[in-house]
């Protein structure tokens, strides 16, 4: 980084975001140690728009399952430490911010051991407060990610009826407890 300018990395960033929609170029984006340098930008990006930029690139590499030596794109971004700041950002960030980091997420969360990571590290409030009060995309991509992550057993059981319910589904949380059938016979 001695010498890079922060329009530069900027520029860089944006472009892997470009690049990461082609299937060829996510495993050499991979292959070339492109996730950690946007895991990096992700946790400790100079602004809010770079942050977003390395969130839909890290998105757009978790697309589809390729990547470095029989490893998803998925696996090396938890390798490299994504999950958390992805769930910093869906929680806390700007607008922009959350809803690339929660289709980030939403990819993540169709690898097994990547659903229980997102858990474990909070993930699932900020992607149900996503559902409850996010703008149409948001909304969208926190269902997505949330549908995900309850085919893991373990996961689904750290969501809590107080969130559940905020979900306000029809025909299923919203009924006296009497009245719903059961999940699993």
């Amino acid at each position: 980084e001695t010498g890079t300018t922060e329009a530069q990395v900027d520029f860089a960033v944006g472009a892997l975001a470009s690049l990461a929609l082609d299937s060829d170029n996510k495993k050499l984006i991979a292959e070339s140690g492109g996730i950690p340098v946007l895991v990096a930008q992700v946790r400790n990006g100079h602004t809010a728009a770079i942050q977003t930029l390395a969130c839909i690139a890290l998105g757009n590499l978790t697309s589809n399952e390729v990547g470095n030596k029989g490893k998803s794109n998925k696996m090396l971004v938890a390798e490299a430490g994504g999950i958390e700041p992805l769930v910093d950002l869906a929680a806390t960030g700007m607008m922009e911010q959350r809803e690339a980091a929660v289709g980030a997420l939403w990819n993540l969360a169709f690898n097994d051991a990547n659903k229980k990571l997102i858990a474990a590290a909070g993930g699932i409030p900020p992607l149900v407060d996503l559902v409850a009060r996010g703008t149409p995309r948001q909304k969208e991509q926190a269902a997505g990610a949330l549908a995900n992550l309850t085919c893991v057993n373990r996961v689904r059981t750290r969501a809590p009826r107080p969130f559940a319910a905020r979900l306000s589904l029809p025909g299923v949380w919203n009924q006296p407890e009497k009245a719903r059938a059961p999940s699993n016979p």
